[in-house]
């Protein structure tokens, strides 16, 4: 809890060092004027500008400081990054600086130097626009220049292209006068050509190598077409020579078509002389899963195979689900996930401990749905399973899968170590694990537990039988009859042994201090006298005495004085303060300062002011900050015991 402070602390102009403001995450709803605190949240302190009225709920806060209080610019030189540097949430004046732009990558304001006919290069200087200089590109009305289109005439950026389409249609065929634009290759020239010069063929012949393709029209002059009519059935083919061929009569079943694709084997295109046929040779090579002999091509047992018996040795990777039969056909035969599932059903799984204490998993508020019969927690920490307290070492077993918020699906099996306690009765009592004092039991290998029987002297045990009414036992365990006892007691009537009480003076006596029968005293002497013990012998000590002792060592008021016995100005105290050392050692018999409680008042008011306190050795060192004159403060020393 805070210090109440009930009254306004004035500091009198000293520092506060190391002082933290309250720290809040929201305006409070209470407040008065001038009160500050931090806000955590948005780190900005705050005052309260309006007081809360009785209705404690409208205060008004102002974050202290906030805001620009100045905004001044300047230019100085040139930027090549940011026009405008601003320092990041600047408060109180704040300093703008820009630049003039002055070229390639640098940005800015525009620099001064600009007038009417002059214009801001890319390196940032102003230069005269020359008598000559494109001011608009345009295209041109003259018949011969036309077909060059325009766009942007005034720029900055005009776009100059070929307008074919926008030229007037020829609207008849072209005289062999008319020109043709033309690039030569050759020279890397453009050059015009005129249609009789491009049109320099009067006619045009079309021959046939071949019997596949006959033409209807073999001369064509000026113009016309020109048609070619393909020969042949569907039953005929097209060699190589143009020539239509009749297919061979191929029997039932046998190769009608070879493809021939990259990579196939075939090679050696030769053309047999006789027939005109193409003859491909087929090059087979022995490879992974294959073998090649003088006659045979077969597949070896390196392919996997999709039915029969089959040895495959190695490390192999597969990319999808294999599937197998759900049951093994023997101990070295591969198990289904079904027959592993099945397998496991019931079996006691365990998973790990629970903490009764904080139901630590969830198993009986909201068990998860995935858990199975035969699971199995050991408990950890001491706490209560639905209505029934475990403890460290009992466990707790599923009935059935998914057995839920229901005690009657779990089985709590306990370890039986329970710790054996003591009780009133038999049934009050916990049986469990114990431990016995070897001093007074004997414990065999059985676990048989015997007392001890007492035999004098150190030994240890239980009382021996034998005692009877008269008897009693002795040092060395035996019983006999006294013949030394006392056989009553009786208080003294000697005024200076007087405050003993006794209680009968036969049988079961009691002995005690009698305090209150003491006769009271009418008038306090300084030789009357108190018992008192010190450090293990008994005195006393007379009224006197201990009047002197608590005067001269219990505590004191000591006049910051230099006049005053035991208080001395301090030698050389740090800068800016004035001090006062108090030899409480001397004064109160202390071996100790830190024994010492100490508060300054104000020798006018008598009020209490709060200044530097420091203990060392036997000494009290008071200091002001400020100038303070002999004799204006005081110190209130306690011995404490």
């Amino acid at each position: 809890m805070a210090i109440n402070f009930l009254n306004t602390v004035d500091l009198n102009k000293n520092q506060l060092d190391n002082a933290a403001i309250q720290n809040l995450s929201a305006d409070p709803a209470t407040g008065v004027l001038g009160q500050v605190y931090y806000n955590a949240v948005d780190s900005v302190l705050k005052i309260c500008v309006t007081a809360s009225t009785p209705t404690p709920t409208n205060a008004v806060w102002a974050e202290v400081g906030g805001g620009v209080e100045t905004f001044t610019t300047q230019q100085t030189g040139n930027s090549t990054g940011n026009p405008l540097t601003v320092l990041t949430n600047a408060t109180g004046p704040v300093l703008v600086n820009s630049f003039a732009y002055a070229g390639g990558s640098n940005v800015g304001y525009v620099p001064a130097g600009g007038t009417v006919g002059k214009y801001l290069d890319g390196a940032g200087n102003w230069l005269d626009v020359t008598t000559g200089d494109i001011e608009s590109v345009n295209a041109s009305t003259v018949n011969n220049r036309i077909g060059i289109a325009i766009t942007s005439p005034l720029g900055p950026d005009p776009t100059v292209g070929l307008d074919i389409v926008g030229t007037t249609p020829l609207g008849a065929p072209p005289a062999t006068n008319d020109k043709l634009l033309i690039y030569n290759v050759l020279t890397t020239t453009n050059k015009s050509i005129t249609v009789g010069d491009l049109v320099g063929v009067t006619s045009v012949n079309f021959t046939t190598d071949g019997t596949a393709l006959n033409v209807v029209s073999n001369s064509i002059t000026t113009s016309g077409t020109m048609t070619g009519i393909w020969q042949g059935t569907a039953a005929q083919y097209v060699n190589g020579e143009g020539d239509v061929v009749t297919f061979p009569n191929i029997p039932q079943g046998d190769i009608t078509q070879v493809d021939i694709t990259a990579g196939s084997g075939l090679s050696g295109d030769s053309v047999n002389t006789t027939t005109g046929a193409h003859i491909q040779t087929l090059t087979v090579g022995q490879g992974d899963g294959i073998t090649v002999s003088a006659t045979d091509v077969a597949v070896n047992s390196t392919v996997v195979r999709t039915n029969g018996t089959q040895s495959i040795a190695g490390l192999k990777t597969f990319t999808d689900q294999v599937t197998i039969p759900q049951t093994p056909g023997g101990d070295d035969k591969a198990a289904s996930k079904w027959y592993v599932d099945q397998s496991n059903i019931g079996q006691s799984i365990f998973q790990g401990g629970y903490n009764a204490a904080t139901n630590t998993p969830d198993l009986d508020v909201s068990p998860s749905s995935a858990i199975k019969k035969g699971w199995f927690w050991a408990v950890t920490d001491t706490g209560v399973f639905f209505a029934e307290t475990v403890q460290p070492g009992d466990l707790i077993y599923a009935n059935q899968d998914n057995p839920g918020a229901t005690f009657a699906n779990w089985t709590v099996v306990q370890s039986g170590q329970d710790i054996a306690t003591a009780g009133a009765s038999d049934g009050a009592t916990v049986k469990g694990i114990a431990g016995f004092n070897s001093a007074h039991f004997n414990v065999t290998a059985n676990g048989w537990v015997s007392s001890d029987i007492y035999g004098g002297a150190s030994t240890l045990g239980i009382v021996p039988s034998g005692g009877g009414s008269t008897t009693f036992l002795r040092g060395d365990g035996t019983w006999v009859t006294p013949t030394d006892s006392v056989t009553s007691v009786e208080a003294s009537t000697v005024n200076s042994l007087l405050g003993i009480s006794v209680t009968p003076t036969t049988g079961d006596v009691n002995v005690g201090l009698d305090i209150n029968g003491l006769t009271p005293i009418s008038t306090l002497n300084d030789a009357d006298t108190l018992a008192i013990y010190d450090g293990g012998i008994n005195k006393k000590i007379s009224l006197l005495q201990l009047e002197n002792h608590i005067v001269t060592s219990n505590s004191r008021r000591f006049i910051l004085n230099t006049t005053t016995t035991n208080v001395s100005q301090q030698v050389s105290p740090p800068g800016g303060t004035i001090g006062w050392v108090v030899a409480v050692g001397a004064a109160l018999g202390v071996s100790t300062a830190l024994d010492c409680a100490v508060e300054i008042i104000e020798t006018a008011t008598g009020a209490t002011v709060y200044a530097e306190v420091t203990r060392s050795g036997t000494n009290v060192t008071i200091n002001f900050s400020t100038p303070v004159s002999q004799g204006a403060y005081q110190a209130l020393i306690t011995r404490i015991y």
